[in-house]
């Protein structure tokens, strides 16, 4: 998948919390993908790794149009 605004390629992982949060495919080790192509659809979904995945909030320049988003004001 590509980001909306940069284009970049980026995908969805789930953090401790249970939200969704976009993080730059470039730091998706070969670990992760073998797990994702492998997994049943009752193992736990991929998760966030501070330190490992690069949220694309960071390296996004358009990032701030897709902040919190889901919330209601």
């Amino acid at each position: 998948m590509r980001c909306k605004a940069c284009g970049e390629r980026i995908i969805f992982l789930i953090t401790k919390n249970k939200k969704w949060i976009p993080v730059d495919m470039d730091s998706i080790s070969e670990e992760d993908i073998s797990y994702m192509a492998s997994r049943n659809e009752d193992d736990p979904l991929l998760e966030f790794k501070y330190g490992e995945h690069i949220t694309h909030f960071t390296t996004c320049p358009n990032a701030d149009d897709f902040r919190d988003q889901g919330k209601t004001q």
